[in-house]
């Protein structure tokens, strides 16, 4: 995924949620629920705005955990020392990639760290992690909430994307939510062989970037 495809996604998201917010927050009022018991009346809008907050707030925790990626240890040959690479050479390398990639890119200032520790890879995919669980509550809390429609909470409608069943006309089921869960979980899962994958690397060379 390119990174504007992924600022999309946040983009939209966060427009979405807001968007909810702003139409519900005169026009529905609900119960809020703590241990799943009903507590105070609160609006719709509300709920939406707090689901709204915590993608950006993992937008922003991604963002920030991204930029030590520009560090590139390009350069470093053995150990981080520079060994028998020629004078010179680090920069333009870095330069060049960077102008390939068409990313911001630099020459790391400890190369040795880098070639040792994976750290800024795992800071990233605890980021993508930290989003993918906000991502399965919000999920879950409006497949509950779209629950029913006659023996459920049925406060939201989602939208029909496909027959939800042939035996029960008629019946929705939350498939976009559901399909949302599955990719969060496979993010949660990639993380763990991230970690397993930094914590692998040994004296002054960890080999389990790719």
């Amino acid at each position: 995924m390119k990174k504007e495809d992924a600022s999309d996604i946040f983009d939209f998201a966060i427009d979405a949620e807001r968007a909810g917010e702003k139409l519900y927050r005169s026009l529905a009022v609900k119960s809020a629920r703590t241990h799943l018991q009903d507590a105070v009346p609160i609006t719709l809008g509300r709920e939406f705005d707090a689901y709204a907050a915590a993608v950006l707030a993992a937008r922003r925790q991604l963002e920030r955990r991204s930029s030590p990626l520009r560090s590139v240890p390009l350069g470093g040959t053995v150990a981080g020392t520079g060994a028998n690479a020629l004078p010179g050479f680090r920069g333009k390398a870095v330069r060049h990639l960077a102008r390939e990639a068409a990313l911001p890119l630099k020459p790391a200032g400890d190369m040795r760290l880098l070639l040792q520790s994976h750290q800024p890879l795992t800071a990233v995919s605890s980021a993508l992690k930290e989003l993918a669980l906000e991502l399965i509550r919000i999920a879950n809390d409006l497949r509950l909430l779209s629950s029913g429609p006659m023996t459920g909470l049925a406060e939201i409608e989602l939208p029909a994307v496909q027959p939800g069943s042939s035996f029960l006309p008629g019946k929705v089921n939350p498939s976009l939510l559901e399909c949302l869960d599955m990719v969060c979980f496979q993010i949660v899962g990639r993380d763990v062989a991230v970690s397993l994958a930094a914590q692998a690397g040994q004296l002054d060379l960890s080999r389990w970037e790719g």
